[in-house]
């Protein structure tokens, strides 16, 4: 072939399908202005709140805000994209050997017989796989794909969890700040009362110094109030990339369910249900998966691969017709690899097992805490009755003139103390609830919602 020729055609064929090399620079500037602008009303995030059922209108609940939160997080956008790549390499991994083409010259510059001097062969290069290699490399990567999918998910899963728990924190901490706002106004009152009595001489210093002394410990209770309730909003927002949003949905929203109506299914049920549910669990199966499709990656290694290299040979002026053949690796060492690729499938399996224990020993905690949030919050119900029967009791005394207002002034401190310990008791017991969401793996929305997907 002339060479000219045999350039044009290289170029070509490279032209139809070489790849070629496209720079892709970094824009340093576009994380921070997105970072700047994230906003609950940008139409991107309306959009992809739409396409997981969270309509423009409907109303928030923790559930869609901590999904919002989700979808700002830069880590989310890396994650699709490694779920992209490990779905790239299906493709190769269905990859078959790719042929080739061998030549060859020959020139007899002595002892000619009157022939051609010239020997030229050209042959193909085909590799036929053994072994099911092909099969278990595509197993190998879909199983990947799952893996990096369901990392993903549980990433997502553990990101809203933990903004619900910050949030409920948050909330949490409002509504203590306002207990003791209220309970700082009862103490006012009562400290005014003792001063008109102290002017009235019925009370001595000592006894109006001890009143100011209970009421500047109120004040340094709802100082510290308020500093963790700051520190709380600061977490939140740090975490989640919300604002205030969350603070007075929680302040005016229906008190989510608690955990009598769930664990009345019993343990049984909620660990059947944290097996299905739990998304670690989903990802350690993957990744069992992915150790099985290495042990068929290396069970194929042990079998050899046959390459096949029919062509033409021009023999010293006779036209033939060749077919070769050859082993390119005849495998004498795979029973290491093979029972590397066991072991590790072994590993993986005792892992499976560690993680379902792990999850049947959270679910039976969990239960056993609703338990102990129920009793405590009733043990309590009983006393903060008889401090407003007190008051109650107080009321009427005043009322009948037997009394001032200092004995209902100081009933109702210990009523609004006794109702804070109430609150924090129900705190404890809706903190309780969300811990069996967690555990079970199930996000409960409303009290109306039994079972409620995360809807990934």
């Amino acid at each position: 072939m002339n060479p000219v020729r045999a350039l044009l055609l290289l170029a070509v064929t490279c032209t139809l399908g070489c790849a070629h090399y496209a720079p892709s620079p970094l824009d340093l500037d576009a994380a921070p202005a997105a970072y700047r602008a994230r906003s609950l009303s940008d139409p991107a995030l309306r959009a992809a709140l739409d396409s997981v059922g969270i309509h423009e209108g409907d109303p928030w609940d923790d559930w869609s805000l901590a999904y919002a939160a989700w979808l700002m997080r830069p880590e989310r956008a890396r994650l699709a994209v490694e779920v992209r790549a490990a779905e790239a390499g299906i493709v190769s991994a269905g990859g078959r050997p790719s042929p080739g083409v061998a030549g060859g010259v020959e020139g007899t510059f002595s002892g000619k017989d009157g022939t051609s001097p010239w020997a030229v062969a050209l042959s193909g290069l085909f590799r036929l796989e053994f072994g099911g290699k092909r099969d278990a490399r595509i197993a190998r990567a879909r199983a990947g794909v799952l893996a990096v999918t369901l990392r993903a998910e549980l990433a997502g899963w553990e990101f809203r969890t933990w903004v619900r728990q910050l949030g409920e924190e948050w909330s949490a901490a409002a509504y203590t700040r306002l207990g003791e706002e209220r309970l700082l106004r009862e103490a006012d009152k009562v400290t005014e009362a003792y001063e008109r009595r102290y002017t009235e001489g019925v009370v001595g210093a000592a006894e109006l110094a001890r009143i100011r002394g209970e009421r500047d410990a109120i004040q340094a209770e709802l100082i510290a109030a308020r500093r963790v309730e700051t520190e709380a909003e600061s977490r939140f927002r740090e975490e989640s990339g919300l604002d205030l949003w969350f603070l007075r949905l929680r302040l005016g929203s229906v008190p989510p369910p608690h955990c009598d109506s769930v664990a009345l299914a019993g343990s049984d049920s909620l660990s059947s249900l944290a097996l299905t549910h739990r998304p670690e669990l989903a990802v350690v199966l993957a990744e069992y998966q992915e150790s099985e499709a290495d042990v068929r990656i290396a069970v194929g290694a042990s079998w050899p691969d046959l390459d096949l290299g029919p062509g033409l040979l021009y023999d010293h002026g006779a036209g033939k017709w060749t077919i070769g053949f050859g082993l390119p690796g005849i495998p004498t060492n795979y029973r290491g690899p093979l029972g590397e690729a066991v072991a590790r499938r072994e590993v993986q399996a005792a892992r499976v097992a560690e993680v379902q224990t792990a999850v049947l020993a959270d679910v039976d905690a969990v239960v056993r805490g609703c338990e102990a949030a129920r009793v405590a919050l009733e043990e309590l119900l009983p006393m903060v009755e008889s401090a407003r029967d007190r008051v109650l009791a107080a009321s009427a005394a005043r009322d009948r003139g037997e009394t001032d207002e200092v004995p209902v002034a100081q009933g109702r401190v210990e009523l609004q103390r006794w109702q804070g310990i109430e609150a924090a008791a129900m705190d404890r017991r809706r903190a309780a609830r969300y811990a069996l969401d967690r555990a079970i793996g199930v996000w409960n929305r409303g009290t109306d919602t039994q079972k409620e997907g995360d809807g990934e």
